[in-house]
């Protein structure tokens, strides 16, 4: 598989970022959309959808695609009270899955509000259990073609005679006004055809839980936030600066991040060691896509400089890096690693077991550079005949064994 995107909604954030700032995983454009811990797949958060009567989406930027192919899972609550878009994308016209109210199934199809056209055969659904629908969408010629599985059930394929087009995000919601209440987890994105269908996985999240090997000069080069005690390399507990679960809003914490206040050279750096976050177990499995996410922001808004680089012990890759003017309210990039770091081939076990997050590298950090919060979400795939779903009364979730 080569994945461009996953997310469980772990960072718990939907939205809360500043205009054209999307590097965060999540947008949306209406209030019907939040984080749930109680109904959850898998993780300890998924994204939920509680609309009555309005169109609204909750959506992630990609980079232009004429084919993008999805997997994700969906619990309704409540069924829509009309025929609408459960998820897709828009390339010029919308295409994805489909709600159809009047025979309570989904289906491929194309269109928004008053030309919604569907596939020949759908796949009834009820409200509350998880459904894997796998997604492909092939706009890159004419005519287009929607294909679309529901718990590995094929529906039947939606053609559009209308010329390729590309399509710059992807979309949970309804462009119609419609009433319904729907929880959205485990999301993989590809723009590879052949990736169709993904089929089962999960995704689960880790942040930093340990200390790595800092390299830093002296004193006074990294703080704990705007005025607290040096980190030094002997410095064993800075990773609870940066653990955030979930991950930081736009107003950042008084004191709860790195502060890279004067390192000596642009080579010195605070390392941080990914673990599970709570609740989630170690693998034993390498992922099969590694989504890093950073929080970060600066003392003034003058030109400092600062990197983020994620490590598996064995190769550095740059997730990002700032040079120019800064802001004083959060920021966040993101970077997707369908391989390990550097192009080093197919994730393995022992590699992710290992990731680091180093921060630091500033050969200007005037002002002040802040490193708030890290985490990683990764997708796994289910290990054959080894899934069992585990209703808990007081969660109603789904676990992973």
């Amino acid at each position: 598989m080569t994945p461009v995107f996953c997310c469980g909604f772990e960072c718990g954030r939907i939205g809360g970022v500043p205009v054209g700032q999307s590097a965060i995983h999540w947008q949306t454009g209406g209030a019907s959309a939040s984080i749930s811990t109680t109904t959850v797949r898998s993780g300890a958060r998924s994204g939920r959808l509680n609309m009555t009567g309005v169109g609204t989406n909750i959506n992630t930027t990609i980079a232009s695609t004429n084919l993008l192919v999805a997997r994700f899972f969906v619990y309704f609550a409540t069924l829509p009270n009309i025929t609408c878009l459960v998820a897709g994308a828009v390339f010029s016209t919308t295409a994805g899955v489909y709600f159809n109210v009047s025979d309570s199934s989904l289906y491929a199809g194309t269109g928004s509000t008053g030309s919604i056209a569907l596939g020949a055969t759908g796949v009834p659904i009820a409200t509350n259990r998880w459904y894997c629908i796998d997604i492909r969408m092939d706009c890159s010629n004419n005519p287009r073609l929607i294909d679309t599985r529901v718990d590995g059930v094929a529906l039947g394929q939606k053609s559009l005679a209308v010329a390729s087009a590309s399509a710059t995000s992807f979309k949970f919601g309804s462009d119609e006004s419609a009433t319904y209440d729907a929880f959205y987890d485990d999301v993989v994105l590809s723009v590879t055809t052949g990736d169709y269908p993904i089929g089962p996985g999960y995704v689960h999240h880790f942040v930093p839980t340990s200390d790595g090997t800092h390299n830093i000069a002296g004193a006074a080069d990294f703080k704990r936030g705007a005025a607290g005690v040096d980190i030094l390399n002997a410095t064993t507990d800075s990773y609870l600066l940066v653990d955030d679960v979930p991950m930081d809003d736009a107003t950042p914490d008084t004191d709860d991040y790195i502060n890279a206040i004067a390192p000596a050279n642009a080579t010195d750096y605070t390392e941080n060691k990914f673990g599970p976050a709570p609740s989630i177990p170690t693998p034993v499995v390498a992922p099969r896509a590694v989504d890093a996410i950073v929080a970060y922001h600066q003392a003034g808004t003058g030109a400092g400089t600062s990197q983020f680089r994620l490590n598996d012990n064995g190769t550095e890759d740059t997730i990002v890096s700032l040079n120019g003017i800064g802001v004083i309210t959060l920021r966040y990039s993101r970077k997707q690693y369908a391989t390990m770091p550097g192009g080093g081939g197919a994730w393995t076990v022992a590699r992710f077991n290992d990731l680091r997050i180093r921060f630091g590298f500033s050969s200007d950090a005037n002002p002040d550079q802040y490193f708030d919060c890290a985490m990683i979400e990764a997708e796994f795939a289910h290990p054959p005949l080894q899934i069992v779903a585990i209703t808990k009364p007081s969660r109603n979730r789904a676990a992973t064994v």
